[in-house]
């Protein structure tokens, strides 16, 4: 048997290629759209419905005051969660790091600040003299970092790109250090706000010839290279053309990317052949002067800028930490110059680092996936349900925003009723490359009223081939079941409604390979399988029964999140906040009682075991077939 990952790889592949295509034969006719088209067009739904609303005549006011003589302002944002506590807030922080910075003192005077909501605009008041507000009187936003990331405060982001379009528009150039809530994404780390403070005037290391310039959480070595992952908390932007074109088009593509942010739709756009129409000559900033606590091994006082409290989660890790960066900072300038060579870094991060996903209860789909293909793949209830649409125009399928290397996870996954022939219903775990690790739950479908068939696989290193069937104790159509990986470096377990249905263990001392060395993304896609998923292939689709639609609710993951090479479960790791003895998972292996049901289900409901098909292995089954793989 073929292992359909592969396949759906493969069918991934040429539909990306297709898509690339049509995107590059479009992109001409798009990029004069967004170019010539009035900017109302783009403007977000909430601006226009008047939930909320902006003064662009006392902006412009605002930004007369604040500018410098070559119009270029400095523009945060501010919310209520980052003035409290009043005394000792992360806005008292980044504004106290001006006032004891070197040559940053003068610059509070270039210092816009736009809240969000009334309490955070009362605080500006009465701190600092350049505030304008945006009216959210009748928007939803959520209290706190753990809400961030619902539909309404991703629009919220939408509505500052907007806002710094018009401030382009208006001929200000700017340097955007945001004060928000924000989750990120797949390419960078778990949790992540744009909170900064400014310890040297930045502006003589910014490039001369860059109309825009943008922070990098790990800086790999050329400022030219897109492959530099944006952190769109800090960036210098110029006012021309080129910078408000691209503005426009970055809004613009978000309706390709929903459920998105600003962020992470820009780490996708970046590459688009659209950016390179425009012209715009985009460079990341270097590390070694915009630091931050992600790359923990640049931390040299003598030259750093800019510090931000990157790849932390929870206000209270990030004031501490940041707290703790401006009293070295003061003890550092109390030096003398012979002993700044001597002291050159900053102590911490302490708290900051990012979590293990917390198996406490259920995540929020907008958070933890995005929809990576396919036209009918939705998120619904503020994020608690996610469905997968199959039609003849297509699949669909969507992937984990995180990797991870080891844990429990747990998805409820209620599959397509009725007539299902034909489809395949993927649910796995995969890594990258061509020696790729995987672990595939496969559901495939059937004629009503005939049984779904749940294939497993287990690759590692690319070679896989150890396929087992079942059919379920349950009709999976009726309602959510929840279907479990539990992966440790000794074994991978299968569960079905928390039965064990399979295990796989690790027995490389026999020379047999066994994934634990590759991070792995959660995938799952719902997609036409009809040449060999239903009786080996001789039934079909019937497209009269389309759209097919599988749904999926209560994700949790007890897991080690990987990501710029390190494990949030390595105690070793500068990015650790958790004891791995406390991952009960990490050290697990079937009772008694459990493998005893995982007997009764190999003696009821398997119904294909590579190991007893003497057709495919005429030789003799593979090694592990021979040992207690089970």
């Amino acid at each position: 048997m073929n292992s359909s990952g592969g396949r759906n790889r493969h069918q991934l592949n040429q539909k990306n290629v297709i898509l690339f295509i049509a995107l590059a034969v479009s992109c001409l006719f798009l990029y004069h759209t967004i170019r010539y088209s009035s900017y109302n067009n783009v403007i977000s739904p909430l601006i226009k419905s008047n939930k909320v609303t902006t003064d662009d005549s006392n902006l412009d006011i605002v930004l007369k005051r604040a500018s410098m003589k070559d119009k270029t302002i400095i523009i945060t944002t501010l919310n209520q969660a980052w003035t409290e506590p009043h005394s000792n807030s992360l806005f008292d922080i980044f504004l106290e790091s001006f006032r004891i910075g070197e040559g940053t003192r003068k610059l509070l005077n270039h210092l816009v600040v736009v809240s969000l909501d009334p309490k955070a605009h009362a605080q500006c008041k009465y701190k600092h003299p350049h505030c304008f507000a945006i009216n959210t009187s009748s928007f939803d936003l959520p209290s706190s970092e753990e809400n961030a990331l619902t539909p309404h405060y991703i629009e919220l982001m939408w509505i500052r790109i907007h806002l710094l379009t018009s401030i382009l528009e208006m001929g200000y150039n700017f340097v955007f250090s945001m004060f928000t809530n924000r989750r990120v994404t797949k390419s960078v780390l778990a949790y992540q706000g744009a909170d900064v403070v400014w310890l040297r005037n930045p502006f003589p290391h910014f490039y001369p010839d860059a109309d825009f310039q943008i922070l990098s959480d790990r800086f790999i070595g050329s400022s030219r290279n897109l492959k530099n992952s944006a952190n769109a908390g800090f960036k210098y932007v110029k006012s021309n053309k080129r910078t408000i074109e691209l503005y426009k088009f970055w809004y613009e593509s978000k309706k390709n990317h929903p459920g998105l942010n600003d962020q992470d739709v820009l780490n996708k756009i970046k590459f688009d052949p659209c950016i390179k129409n425009i012209g715009i000559t985009i460079r990341f900033l270097d590390t070694a002067y915009f630091s931050g606590f992600c790359e923990v091994s640049k931390k040299d006082f003598n030259t750093v800028c800019t510090i931000i409290s990157n790849c932390c989660f929870g206000v209270e890790a990030k004031v501490h930490d940041l707290r703790l960066v401006l009293l070295d900072w003061r003890k550092f300038m109390e030096l003398l110059p012979r002993q700044k060579l001597l002291q050159q870094s900053w102590s911490g991060p302490h708290k900051c680092s990012f979590p293990t996903v917390s198996s406490a209860g259920p995540s929020n789909f907008y958070d933890d996936f995005e929809i990576t293909w396919g036209h009918g793949a939705k998120i619904h209830d503020n994020g608690k349900v996610l469905t997968l649409n199959l039609d003849k125009s297509g699949g669909s399928g969507f992937q984990s925003k995180k990797e991870y290397l080891f844990g429990k996870i747990d998805m409820r996954i209620k599959l397509v009723p009725g007539y299902s022939a034909g489809t395949v219903t993927a649910y796995y775990l995969s890594s990258k490359g061509a020696n790729w690790d995987e672990i595939d739950f496969e559901f495939l479908g059937n004629v009503t009223g005939e049984p779904y068939t749940l294939h497993t696989n287990v690759f590692s290193q690319g070679n896989g081939d150890r396929e087992r069937q079942f059919h379920l104790w349950f009709d999976p159509t009726t309602d959510f079941h929840t279907y479990s990986i539990l992966w440790n470096p000794k074994r991978v377990i299968f569960y079905a409604d928390d039965v064990p249905i399979r295990e796989f263990k690790n027995l490389e001392y026999l020379g047999i390979p066994f994934p634990k060395n590759q991070p792995m993304r959660i995938y799952s896609s719902l997609w036409n399988a009809d040449s060999w998923a239903t009786q080996g292939g001789r039934i079909k689709i019937d497209w009269k029964y389309a759209p097919f639609t599988a749904s999926y609710s209560n994700f949790t993951a007890d897991a080690c999140i990987w990501a710029f090479g390190a494990s949030s479960c390595d105690t070793n790791s500068p990015y650790s906040n958790s004891n791995s003895k406390t991952k009960v998972w990490l050290r697990h292996e079937l009772d008694i009682a459990k493998k005893r049901k995982m007997r009764w289900v190999e003696k009821n409901h398997m119904v294909y075991d590579y190991c007893k098909d003497h057709k495919r292995f005429p030789h003799g089954p593979p090694l592990e077939c021979s040992v207690d793989n089970n």
